[in-house]
């Protein structure tokens, strides 16, 4: 049974603590079951033997599945209950990773991704909204920092694991050593209290279906561009009308948004001045930060020599990094809501991407390993806060919701920064081929950090102007129907 505390928007919650844990630990699931795969890729395209254009769909799918569901997953999330939708990602998760190793070739594994992906969106988009429900408005940011724990200290711990396991076992061993954790996870779930309130509207499978188009068709764009280094003919004929079957199709939400009734992310939320501050400055932090991340494995491999072990070990500082200031930063909200620490971030960002013009190909791994710590604590202390300031920004009954237009923000931003860094590599490696030399790498990294450092200088100056909705600490009561939902 669910109870209203005066003077908090959430719901008072026995055993919130179980609720966190159990988040955390689903966070790590998803998380594992993501980002630590691109590290085992060249494994997996060797297994399979297919080139790495070709293997690397098994990552563009997942994301595809990521950015065209979590608007949809969050919405039924609000609907049907967000612990039913948690659970339900948990098991397709578990499905997909236990028939893994049977995948005989490479298009059954990138399908399976694809359904991996599909699961772990159902998980991500939840638990920041159990959370939310879970805990009153004063402790959100705290909460979330703890919970977001589970899903850093997944690719720290994911990266390194999977490159021995790549270099040691089969290639299908990372994926089996992630289902004792999701079981775990499944077991928790079940206890769960039935946190979640429902918003009392019908599904909007008209407008599930445009935004799935409109948001998963710019990421299938971007791979297809990526896959082909963007060359002018295949760009025309392939890549463009992809992306204008996604734009055509975000435009017709918006007019069926306008005259449906209960439109799955209602026009209405975007009036909100923090919402859409929130939404554009997501996009640009995760773009810009990936935007250098997404080229330092050919960094560091083509230009300091390191091994793909040596590689993944590298993404360890950043990971710790994001572990330290996850908690502090959602205290810093708590206590003085989003702008300050988003804004610190955002400028200690535009620093570092500048600072990129300061590698070379006689870089040390103190040089390498510093820009790291420091990306962490730039993610770290944005991340949290920023994902506070957006669900403090709509009802209760929206919180699913709001988290995934959250982290379809991110992935979109994600999408976008691989484009623009592939572009770069492109123009810079285009011309010398097989001829590229540790000094090409280097400028392939000066150049999209240069890029990269003005669109986060952008951003720092765009979230100097947020409006926060309400401080969190000094939030008014609200009135708001609540509906119980009873979760067997």
């Amino acid at each position: 049974m669910i109870q209203t505390i005066p003077g908090t928007r959430a719901p008072a919650v026995s055993g919130k603590w179980l609720v966190l844990f159990t988040c955390a630990m689903g966070l790590f699931v998803g998380n594992m079951a993501s980002f630590p795969v691109a590290v085992i890729m060249p494994t997996i395209a060797k297994a399979f033997q297919v080139e790495l254009p070709t293997a690397q769909w098994a990552v563009t799918g997942h994301f595809v599945a990521l950015a065209a569901t979590m608007l949809p997953v969050g919405s039924a999330g609000d609907i049907l209950g967000r612990k039913r939708v948690f659970l339900a990602g948990l098991l397709v998760l578990l499905f997909s990773l236990a028939v893994t190793p049977f995948a005989g070739s490479i298009e059954p594994f990138i399908v399976l991704r694809v359904v991996q992906g599909v699961g772990a969106g159902m998980v991500m988009v939840t638990t920041p909204a159990l959370i939310s429900a879970a805990f009153p408005a004063e402790e959100r940011g705290r909460a979330l920092g703890l919970t977001f724990l589970g899903g850093y200290l997944s690719v720290g711990f994911g990266q390194p694991a999977f490159g021995a396991l790549a270099q040691f076992a089969p290639w299908y061993a990372p994926f089996l050593l992630i289902l004792p954790p999701a079981l775990m996870t499944v077991g928790l779930g079940l206890k769960l209290p039935s946190v979640a309130r429902t918003s009392g509207r019908p599904f909007d499978p008209i407008g599930a279906l445009l935004l799935m188009v409109g948001c998963g068709g710019m990421v299938v764009a971007a791979g297809h561009g990526q896959e082909e280094g963007w060359e002018f003919q295949h760009t025309l004929t392939h890549v463009a009308p992809l992306a204008a079957v996604s734009i055509a199709a975000l435009v017709a939400y918006g007019f069926h948004a306008r005259w449906s009734a209960h439109p799955i992310l209602p026009l209405g939320l975007f009036k909100n001045p923090t919402l859409i501050n929130g939404a554009i400055t997501n996009s640009l932090a995760h773009m810009t930060m990936l935007m250098v991340s997404f080229l330092m494995p050919f960094y560091l491999q083509n230009a300091l020599g390191y091994s793909p072990l040596g590689v993944a070990l590298f993404m360890v500082p950043m990971s710790l990094a994001l572990n330290v200031m996850a908690v502090p930063s959602g205290w810093m909200y708590d206590r003085w809501g989003s702008r300050l620490p988003c804004s610190i971030a955002m400028c200690l960002g535009a620093v570092l991407l500048f600072s990129y013009q300061g590698l070379s190909a006689d870089s040390t791994m103190l040089d390498v390993a510093l820009r790291m710590v420091a990306a962490g604590v730039v993610l770290g202390l944005f991340s949290t806060p920023n994902v506070s300031a957006i669900l403090g920004a709509v009802p209760a009954q929206h919180y699913s919701l709001a988290s995934g237009f959250e982290q379809t923000t991110r992935n979109m931003g994600h999408a976008i920064g691989a484009v623009v860094a592939s572009g770069v590599a492109s123009v810079l490696l285009g011309s010398v081929a097989s001829r590229a030399t540790p000094e090409t790498y280097v400028q392939v990294v000066h150049g999209a950090g240069m890029i990269a450092a003005v669109l986060m200088t952008m951003g720092a100056v765009l979230v100097l102007f947020r409006q926060e909705t309400v401080r969190p600490r000094a939030a008014a009561p609200v009135a708001q129907p609540l509906v119980a939902e009873t979760v067997a």
